[in-house]
């Protein structure tokens, strides 16, 4: 004998609900990506420094470029995400509204350092980015170079 319809969609519906873990019930009202971020930070092989886990830049070049873009964008939250304080500090200090900055790529140091480049009419910002594919990439250190 065949069971009811409702009764495979109420397992489905449990299956769901678990493999979830509920957060299609959530009573909250804030909208949900789906992704959820951690504070939470784990030091880097050589103990010197932290990654965020949770939403992370999966490149140094795509930590350098969403930092840039948020800066032009005057997002300081957005920058925080692939970016140390220092770094955002450093570039929220002059507002990047109208910046015509050309990205110039990335060159790796050693496995978990690489250093990339935006030029500018005049100079040139210098990023130092640390991290790995697994764990994250952010910015560490920012310097400027007049031409």
């Amino acid at each position: 004998m065949a069971k009811p319809k409702w009764k495979c969609g109420l397992i489905v519906g449990i299956i769901l609900v678990s493999v979830l873990g509920g957060s299609a019930c959530s009573s909250n009202d804030s909208k949900s990506s789906g992704t959820e971020e951690s504070n939470s930070s784990i030091p880097d092989d050589q103990g010197e420094s932290t990654v965020t886990i949770g939403v992370i830049c999966t490149s140094a070049q795509e930590a350098t470029e969403t930092t840039v873009n948020a800066w032009e964008a005057s997002d300081k939250a957005a920058a925080s995400r692939c970016a140390e304080d220092v770094v955002v500090e450093s570039l929220f200090s002059t507002s990047g509204a109208k910046a015509e900055w050309v990205f110039q790529g990335c060159v790796g140091v050693n496995a978990s350092t690489e250093k990339c480049a935006f030029t500018y009419e005049g100079g040139a910002a210098l990023f130092t980015a640390i991290g790995s594919d697994a764990m994250g990439w952010k910015l560490s250190e920012l310097s400027f170079q007049a031409d």
